[in-house]
C-alpha cells in the first residue's frame, strides 16, 4: 500500500468502487480499491489483509480505504464552492461518477428492473456479462418502449396497476408481456464505456453525439467501477461556477 494515491499527510485516502449485480436468482457484489496515479484496481479484500487498513471512510459520497496513518483527506466535494473554475478538458471523470454503482445480469426479468429503478431512485443501469464487463444499458425508457411494443403486438393496451410506483401485479394483457421481458432483451446493447481517467468533457462529448444519458465507467480489464450520467456532469458545471449544491445525503 506504499503507491501513490490520495494523500493528506502520511496517510493513503484511496477511492472504493463498488458494484452490486442483481440477476434472476442471485445478488454479487465487488468491492475494489483504486490507486488514481496507478490506475490500477485491488480487490478490498487484499486490502484488507495487507495489515496497514487504518479505517474506511464512509462520510462522503464516495467511500475511501485509509492506510498507513490518521488525517483528513484532502478531497473537494461538489457541494462546496470551488475559488477557480476548472477546464472539463482537463478533469476527470473520476471525481464526478458514481463510484457505487447499480447492475443488472440479461436475465433479470423486467418486473426487478423496474422495482430496482424505484428502490435505488435511478432511471438507467449498466447490464453485465459473467465477467463483470459491460454488454449494454437498461434504461426507464427501454423498458417503456418495450412493454408498449409487447402489449401492443398481443392486441392489449399498456395499462399498469400501480402501487407506489411499483406493479402490483402482472394481470390481464399485460402479464404474458412482463413475464417473458428481460433485461437482456429491452437493453441498449451498444455501450459507450470510459476509463476514470477520461475528461469531462470527453464524457459530455459522447453522450451528446450518442444520445444517451449514462456511460459505464471501466476499469484496464473493462469491468465496470462507476458510472457517469448527464446530472453529474451538471452538478460539475454548477459547482465549478459557484453555486453551493446540496449534501451528499440529498443526492440520491
Amino acid at each position: 500500500m506504499s503507491k501513490t494515491s490520495v494523500l493528506s499527510g502520511d496517510a493513503h485516502w484511496l477511492p472504493v468502487r463498488s458494484r452490486r449485480t442483481h440477476a434472476a436468482h442471485e445478488l454479487t457484489t465487488c468491492r475494489v480499491v483504486y490507486w488514481p496515479a496507478e490506475n490500477e484496481y485491488v480487490d478490498l479484500g487484499e486490502c484488507d489483509r495487507c495489515g496497514h487498513q487504518i479505517a474506511i471512510d464512509r462520510s462522503g459520497r464516495t467511500t475511501f480505504l485509509v492506510c498507513d496513518a490518521t488525517a483528513e483527506p484532502p478531497v473537494v466535494e461538489l457541494k462546496k464552492k470551488v475559488s477557480k473554475k476548472v477546464e472539463a478538458a482537463n478533469t476527470p471523470i473520476r471525481g464526478i461518477m458514481t463510484p457505487n454503482v447499480e447492475c443488472v445480469k440479461p436475465d433479470l426479468p423486467i418486473v426487478d428492473v423496474l422495482a430496482l429503478f424505484i428502490d435505488q431512485n435511478v432511471s438507467g443501469v449498466p447490464v453485465l456479462n459473467d465477467k463483470g464487463c459491460p454488454r449494454g444499458v437498461v434504461s426507464k425508457s427501454d423498458v417503456i418502449w418495450a412493454l408498449g411494443d409487447a402489449i401492443k403486438r398481443e392486441g392489449g393496451e399498456l395499462v399498469v396497476p400501480l402501487n407506489q410506483g411499483v406493479p402490483v401485479e402482472a394481470t390481464g394483457e399485460l402479464g404474458p408481456a412482463l413475464g417473458r421481458l428481460t433485461a437482456g432483451d429491452v437493453m441498449t446493447p451498444v455501450v459507450f464505456a470510459l476509463p476514470e481517467t477520461a475528461s469531462i468533457a470527453r464524457a459530455a462529448a459522447i453522450m451528446t453525439f450518442e444520445g444517451v444519458h449514462r456511460v459505464p465507467v471501466v476499469s484496464p480489464l473493462n469491468e465496470v467501477v462507476g458510472l457517469v450520467s448527464t446530472l453529474d456532469i451538471t452538478r460539475w458545471v454548477a459547482a465549478n461556477s459557484g453555486y453551493i449544491l446540496p449534501s451528499d445525503s440529498d443526492w440520491t
